[in-house]
């Protein structure tokens, strides 16, 4: 191959490299100047994936929540204890401030469950979840 065939070859490879680099460049600039129906949907997608992600976090902390309580319920222990001779629970006595905190305790457990059981099936779940936001604030 000659010098001269081999300058041309890179002229033309050169030429085709650039050509492509072009017509990139242009197919990028018409699909931006084409883009608002995606950038619609792209912002769409990530408000949705923001809110989304809020009330899972709403919910996390529910669970947590919950867990809290169940615990706190457990730790209630009756003041007064009746057995039989087999050690068979009769029957248990609880003070008035023991009563007051089991039913502190069994109330906000219900309640939780019920905000979160209606955060996960109710129709309006934008209200759900901003009565169990309230909820956790309250238990908090």
């Amino acid at each position: 191959m000659t010098e001269e065939n081999e300058t041309n070859e890179t002229t033309e490879e050169s030429e085709t490299k650039a050509t492509k680099v072009r017509s990139l460049m242009a197919d990028v600039a018409q699909k931006i100047a084409g883009s608002n129906s995606y950038v619609y949907d792209r912002l769409v997608g990530s408000m949705v994936d923001e809110k989304v992600s809020e009330r899972v976090s709403v919910l996390t902390k529910a669970f947590q929540k919950r867990s809290q309580l169940a615990g706190e319920l457990k730790g209630i222990k009756p003041d007064n204890v009746s057995v039989d001779k087999n050690g068979a629970v009769l029957s248990e006595g609880f003070s008035p401030a023991k009563q007051k905190a089991l039913k502190k305790a069994t109330d906000s457990l219900n309640s939780l469950h019920n905000a979160m059981e209606s955060c996960l099936t109710s129709e309006n779940a934008g209200q759900a979840f901003d009565k169990l936001t309230s909820l956790l604030k309250k238990l908090n």
